[in-house]
Order: C-alpha cells, then structure tokens, then sequence
C-alpha cells in the first residue's frame, strides 16, 4: 500500500499511481498535507508519500479496502 499526501506535486503523484497501478498496489489519498502526515507517521520532517510494505498485526490494509 502507498499512502500519498494531498499536496504531493501532480506529476509525481500520478508517476506513483501509475507504478502503483503496475504492481497491483493500493493507493490511499491522504487528505492533509505533508507536514500532517509526517506528524502521522511520528516524524518531524515533513513526509508526501510512504509505502507499507509489512503491514504487522495491525488490519490498515483491510480497513482501507471495505
């Protein structure tokens, strides 16, 4: 899964999209900006797209499926 934040510059959003789309990844639309999710994630820099490659024993990949 790829999470990418709603200020993610056009073009590089849609590069992402489509690689996600070529690896049959999930995309999920952050709606806030960089800074928020880089909060989010427990950074302090700011963060405009992160990928979930192990997902744990947490049900983040389920939840944004339904």
């Amino acid at each position: 899964m790829v999470i990418i934040s709603n200020n993610t510059p056009p073009l590089r959003k849609s590069e992402i999209e489509y690689y996600a789309m070529l690896s049959k990844t999930g995309v999920l639309h952050y709606s806030g900006n960089n800074n928020d999710l880089g909060t989010a994630c427990g950074k302090l820099y700011r963060v405009s797209c992160l990928s979930i490659t192990d997902p744990g024993d947490s049900d983040i990949i389920k939840s944004t499926e339904a």
